[in-house]
């Protein structure tokens, strides 16, 4: 009986220790910050932006810079411009006419 107890618990704490070390913590890699104008010029950046971003962002006009939070490549990035740049983006996004569906580019 003291085998058995001894088994299960040695299972339990290396399941969990199993299951502990694949959670990766936003912690271990800090936040990068990209201008909106570099973030345009890599296509990756792009579509993830396309993706996560809505022009909601600058539904309401305010002084300063808008940020943005979007997930690449197993990294968080902020992406910052002023009003200027995130309305030139988005301009350009529509006018592109690229609709994105799990990284496939269809045309209009």
């Amino acid at each position: 009986m003291k085998t058995v107890k001894f088994i299960l618990i040695a299972a339990f704490v290396s399941f969990a220790m199993m299951s502990y070390s694949t959670v990766k913590a936003d912690i271990d890699k800090p936040a990068q910050k990209i201008s909106i104008l570099k973030a345009m010029m890599s296509r990756g950046l792009v579509d993830a932006i396309n993706l996560q971003v809505s022009e909601d962002l600058i539904a309401v006009e305010r002084q300063g810079f808008y940020y943005a939070k979007v997930r690449y490549k197993d990294s968080v990035i902020i992406i910052y411009g002023s009003l200027r740049d995130w309305q030139k983006y988005f301009r350009e996004k529509k006018r592109e006419g690229k609709k994105v569906v799990t990284g496939i580019h269809f045309i209009n």
